[in-house]
């Protein structure tokens, strides 16, 4: 029974070696396989960072173009607000000259007028001088 008991235990060591082995052999398998799916999420990351790094880039530069462009609506807003002040000007001076020119014209056709009212006169008189030597001896 010892010779027996011996096979049995030497049986059941070897049986327990060859399924410590195949655990063991199946631990690296599943370690191996793990490892393979670390690397390919780590590369899946990587890629993720650099797509985001680049993104982030595009992000500044857009920053950067809106601040210029914010910049350059107010320098066109001052421009524009100065611009319509010299509208507004232009368009006071404008009305003046208008004004002025108006009165000129009244002026002229008043002017015009009265010469002609003394034309009139003068012609009349021019007239009435011939006839009027006549009269007086």
């Amino acid at each position: 029974m010892d010779a027996l008991s011996s096979k049995c235990l030497i049986n059941n060591s070897m049986d327990l070696s060859a399924q410590a082995k195949l655990l063991a052999s199946e631990d690296l398998q599943r370690m191996i396989l793990e490892k393979e799916e670390l690397r390919n999420e780590r590369d899946q990351l990587v890629e993720h960072i650099l797509a985001l790094e680049a993104k982030n880039s595009q992000m500044e530069e857009l920053k950067v173009r809106l601040e210029q462009t914010e910049q350059e609506k107010r320098t066109h807003s001052q421009e524009a607000t100065q611009l319509h002040a010299e509208l507004a000007e232009l368009k006071r001076k404008l009305t003046e000259l208008h004004d002025a020119l108006t009165s000129a014209a009244e002026h002229k056709s008043t002017s015009m007028k009265r010469i002609r009212s003394l034309e009139t006169n003068l012609h009349f008189k021019t007239e009435e001088l011939p006839r009027a030597k006549k009269k007086w001896p």
